[in-house]
C-alpha cells in the first residue's frame, strides 16, 4: 500500500475517571515503566490488537 492508498483515522478513546479510576492508574504505571507517552502506548496496544484478530480470522478461514 503506497501513500496514496493509506487512509488516516484518529481513535479518540475516552476514560470515565469516576469509574475507571484502576484502569487510568494502571496505564500510567505502564507509560512511566516504558517510559512512553499514553498515546503511543494505546496506538501500540491497538495495533496488537488488530494483528491478533486478523490471525484469528486467518485460522478460520
Amino acid at each position: 500500500m503506497n501513500n496514496k492508498d493509506e487512509i488516516e483515522s484518529k481513535i479518540i478513546i475516552e476514560i470515565n475517571i469516576n469509574n475507571n479510576n484502576e484502569l487510568l492508574y494502571k496505564l500510567n504505571k505502564i507509560s512511566t515503566q516504558l517510559e512512553m507517552t499514553l498515546s503511543e502506548i494505546i496506538e501500540k496496544s491497538i495495533i496488537k490488537l488488530s494483528n491478533d484478530i486478523e490471525f484469528v480470522r486467518s485460522l478460520r478461514s
